[in-house]
């Protein structure tokens, strides 16, 4: 999985200060797409533990509402594992907003998210 960028203190991607995580890789390419530099799931930076460190040390500061998930499309098949398990890890202590396909989803229950494929609560 690859990543543009990880925003701190956010209040544009969801309620409250929220940390975004910019993921790389879509293949709706929708037509006025915000990000179409997201699209290719090759561009950005490789994301490791550090930048895992980097988002649940943000995380764990207590005016911090959340994680929002966006790019890009967090549900790109070379991002969907690695998405579904910092939600994981992130645990239910936290609000967790997906956007893909240019709508914002509340990760906490079954729900389709386009026609290709299903969001499953852990």
């Amino acid at each position: 999985m690859n990543y543009l960028q990880i925003t701190h203190e956010d209040v544009c991607n969801g309620v409250g200060l929220r940390v975004v995580l910019w993921l790389s890789g879509c293949s709706h390419h929708c037509y006025n797409c915000q990000n179409p530099q997201t699209w290719n799931p090759d561009s950005g930076i490789q994301f490791d533990e550090s930048a895992k460190q980097e988002i649940f040390t943000e995380l764990s500061k207590d005016y911090i509402s959340g994680i929002t998930f966006s790019g890009g499309d967090p549900l790109h098949e070379n991002n969907l594992d690695e998405v579904l398990f910092l939600k994981k890890l992130s645990g239910s202590i936290l609000d967790i907003l997906l956007k893909s396909v240019n709508h914002f989803q509340k990760m906490d229950y079954y729900q389709e998210v386009n026609s290709h494929q299903i969001y499953k609560r852990y």
